[in-house]
């Protein structure tokens, strides 16, 4: 079921089963007693003259119905719990983006202050606020050039977001790492360089994705050689990523990529030649025409 389901991301299976367990047990036991008492109250059983009178594997099957329409209408109070906690988050959510977006476009137009930059950090008093307001200045940060661009680097300096940063990377959810290390490497935060190394190497498809993206973005004076030893998968989204980032690197050591065992990380040294139209290593790509990679 959809509740047990739930929980069974949080708790291992055999617990979940001795949880269901429990219940019944204890449903089992005190079913058939008229009035369940203990130390601090006495509750009167209201289905004991249903089952006062059955016997055997009829109780059985009572106790079970019991348990699972107990179980029916938890899961159907939690749907309703949840539904209505979404709906208002989503709400809460989009009309904060919006008054945020609104502040902020604002704030990179005109010609502002750092005591301006103090006013849009009211805005972000909980963590959750943070979080939106750092992805709001990251996406205008990457959707931007010139001095709208550096704007928002600047801003989110001035707002000293760098803590959120390094909360979300320690964190043990996926998603808050994925959230910290996009903001660290579109935001270029070389402070940040050993941990991305770090989940460059994670169990995590997601994160060791998010984290050699980052990795590469943030080291722009890099020669890209730590590919060459790369032999974890690396997805198409990293091929663009990689390539959209380093394109303009001009100290990239081509012979490295082109040796690497990693079919993926040729084929980024191959476009990068091409983008940089670096003609001298012709010799070194007629070769690699033939390989079947």
């Amino acid at each position: 079921m959809r509740f047990a389901g739930i929980y069974r991301k949080y708790l291992s299976p055999w617990v979940v089963v001795a949880i269901g367990g429990s219940v019944f047990v204890l449903t089992f036991l005190y079913l058939g007693q008229k009035d369940i008492t203990n130390p601090y109250f006495i509750f009167h059983n209201p289905a004991y003259p249903i089952v006062s009178h059955a016997h055997g594997w009829l109780y059985v099957v009572q106790a079970l119905v019991l348990v699972f329409l107990s179980i029916t209408v938890l899961e159907l109070f939690s749907l309703y719990i949840g539904t209505a906690r979404r709906l208002f988050t989503d709400k809460k959510e989009q009309e904060f983006n919006r008054d945020t977006l609104n502040r902020m476009m604002d704030y990179l137009t005109k010609e502002c202050s750092t005591a301006d930059a103090r006013k849009l950090m009211a805005l972000t008093k909980s963590k959750s606020e943070k979080r939106l307001f750092v992805n709001q200045l990251r996406i205008s940060a990457v959707l931007t050039k010139g001095k709208v661009h550096d704007d928002c680097i600047t801003l989110f300096h001035e707002m000293n977001f760098d803590d959120v940063v390094k909360k979300n990377l320690r964190s043990l959810y996926v998603r808050n790492k994925m959230f910290a290390l996009r903001v660290a490497g579109d935001f270029q935060l070389s402070e940040f360089n050993p941990s991305i190394a770090k989940y460059i190497y994670s169990k995590n498809d997601i994160v060791r994705s998010e984290a050699i993206q980052a990795y590469v973005k943030v080291n722009a004076d890099s020669d890209l050689s730590f590919l060459a030893d790369y032999t974890r998968s690396l997805s198409i989204l990293d091929f663009n990523v990689i390539v959209n980032a380093a394109k303009h690197y001009r100290n990239i050591h081509f012979e490295s990529l082109f040796s690497s065992p990693n079919a993926i990380v040729r084929a980024i040294g191959i476009r990068l030649v091409a983008i940089q139209n670096k003609t001298e290593f012709k010799p070194l790509l007629l070769p690699m025409i033939e390989d079947k990679t």
